[in-house]
């Protein structure tokens, strides 16, 4: 980590002058490095011009348990005689897979062939980050979705931002959206798994249900692929117990609209006779 005392940062930017603190996070493991970054600009005519900035916090957890809440905590101060015109800091997974992900708390998957190889270590909740203690949210999105823009950062002031990842729900107890949305993929995709070759051997007829087509172990294969990741129905359950979580059970109204009817009916039957009679 770097210490409070340690020699100021330099960090020349092209982009308005803007200075930019990179981090540099290993996957659940504590490894924070602060280094003044540098990009290059969109423009030649863009002014360009050095600023002193050191990293005086750089918190993140040792170790996170599973579906943990976990805080990322950066404090930067401008060292120098000159207002950053726009402080940027950008995040990345530690590593040559974190540098090559597109997303700031994940990490590219080397295996070819993959049609998303970015796989999230952290979700960051919404709302954040944020700075100084406020209850807005801080920095704006920039063009690299790892990079945020706290924007002009006056001599000797400091920047203190806060990341939250994985933000958890009621009751005291830890989980995360994605358990929805891996419940859900792991019945729905067996099934569609499924209707997919059954409809492959019925274009084939018979012979898509014979061994002279690789249908045949392909269709016991997706049969067997809605039991043995747990059956479709325990996924079901778990789907619905984390859906229901996040409402609250209410009563009945009182001004329920059937029961005031019927009520309203016989109070007012000798009326309702005959105006039927006069019709």
């Amino acid at each position: 980590m770097e210490p409070a005392e340690g020699k100021p940062r330099y960090a020349r930017h092209s982009r308005a002058g803007a200075a930019a603190a990179s981090i540099a996070t290993l996957a659940l493991v504590l490894g924070l490095t602060a280094c003044g970054g540098g990009g290059e600009s969109s423009s030649a005519t863009e002014p360009s011009d050095t600023f002193p900035v050191r990293v005086v916090t750089a918190e993140f957890p040792a170790k996170q348990q599973l579906g943990e809440t976990t805080l990322l905590r950066l404090g930067v101060r401008n060292t120098g005689e000159k207002a950053v015109p726009g402080l940027t800091v950008t995040i990345s997974v530690g590593g040559k897979e974190g540098r090559d992900s597109s997303l700031p708390f994940g990490y590219r998957d080397p295996q070819p062939g993959i049609a998303q190889p970015d796989r999230p270590v952290w979700a960051l909740s919404a709302g954040y980050p944020k700075a100084n203690g406020s209850t807005e949210p801080a920095g704006a999105e920039t063009a690299s979705p790892k990079t945020f823009d706290f924007g002009p950062l006056k001599p000797g002031k400091t920047l203190q931002a806060a990341w939250k990842m994985d933000e958890l729900h009621a009751q005291g107890r830890h989980y995360s959206d994605a358990r929805v949305e891996i419940g859900l993929i792991k019945f729905w995709g067996a099934k569609v798994l499924y209707n997919v070759i059954d409809r492959a051997i019925q274009v084939h007829g018979s012979l898509g249900y014979t061994t002279d087509l690789p249908l045949e172990s392909m269709y016991r294969a997706a049969r067997a692929a809605r039991i043995y990741d747990g059956p479709d129905e325990v996924h079901k359950v778990t789907v619905a117990r984390q859906v229901l979580k996040r409402y609250k059970a209410s009563e009945v109204p009182t001004e329920h609209v059937p029961t005031r009817r019927k009520a309203a009916e016989l109070k007012f039957a000798d009326y309702l006779d005959q105006a039927a009679v006069s019709s």
